[in-house]
């Protein structure tokens, strides 16, 4: 009795707390609106508080660079067209015609892409007891 009693001692203090947190940012465009997910972040403690303060932590940076994210993909048309005429290196090599007529396409297709972002904030803090072998093989692949 005494074995099996020192071995649930010893797996109990091998449980951790996962706590994750998806990051996501909503872009509203003219008719619509759509969600991007930027990130899952996740922080492991040996209690849920110690879990979700180490998570709490790293939170508002990584908030902030997702905004920036969605601003520079979604709210900055000026980008958006010099990112994609610098892709076409054929550009140079094609008569004006046909130049006139892709930048235009190109200043087009970013037209339809331009929203304005912001940050979703349906997620919450989810935490789960897991255990504590099984989470470092995980973070080893």
């Amino acid at each position: 009795m005494r074995i099996f009693v020192v071995l649930s001692a010893v797996y109990l203090f091998s449980q951790n707390i996962l706590c994750t947190k998806t990051i996501e940012y909503e872009v509203s465009f003219e008719n619509t609106s759509e969600k991007y997910t930027y990130l899952v972040l996740k922080a492991t403690g040996t209690t849920e508080d110690n879990a979700r303060q180490e998570l709490q932590l790293k939170l508002p940076e990584l908030e902030r660079k997702a905004l920036e994210d969605c601003k520079n993909k979604f709210e900055n048309q000026s980008l958006c067209i010099s990112q994609k005429l610098n892709a076409v290196d054929y550009l140079t090599k094609t008569d004006l015609q046909a130049r006139k007529m892709i930048e235009q396409m190109i200043i087009d297709e970013c037209k339809k892409n331009i929203g304005r972002c912001k940050l979703s904030q349906d997620n919450e803090i989810k935490c789960t007891m897991t255990d504590n072998q099984n989470q470092e093989e995980k973070n080893e692949k």
